[in-house]
């Protein structure tokens, strides 16, 4: 039995891209795993720290990905196409904010 220890932020608080890992399949016998997460900071933010953080890359309604997944990115673009960017893929919070300062990615029409 071991310990794996993965840290995802460098020590100066910025997400660390070599901290990403996977695991092989088990050929033989079983693999047991235990997560404990450890959040820097609030997690399930509201819209506005999304939108901020983000870039404008955010969801104003917490139904915007049910929605989305069926179909309402289409069938009432009006109102998606401004209050759930994010659900409807017209931008990209990784693009905008998951390196620091890097640029937001296009937004895509419908």
């Amino acid at each position: 039995m071991g310990l794996v220890v993965f840290y995802s932020l460098t020590p100066n608080g910025e997400i660390d891209l070599t901290s990403l890992h996977a695991s092989c399949p088990t050929l033989k016998g079983e693999k047991w795993s235990a997560t404990k997460w450890i959040h820097v900071s609030g997690f399930r933010q509201n819209a506005d720290h999304q939108k901020a953080k983000w870039k404008g890359c955010a969801d104003q309604n917490e139904y915007c990905g049910a929605w989305a997944a069926t179909g309402e990115c289409e069938k009432n673009p009006g109102y998606m196409r401004l209050n759930c960017r994010l659900a409807c893929k017209l931008c990209s919070p990784a693009a905008a904010g998951a390196v620091a300062g890097a640029p937001s990615e296009p937004s895509k029409e419908l």
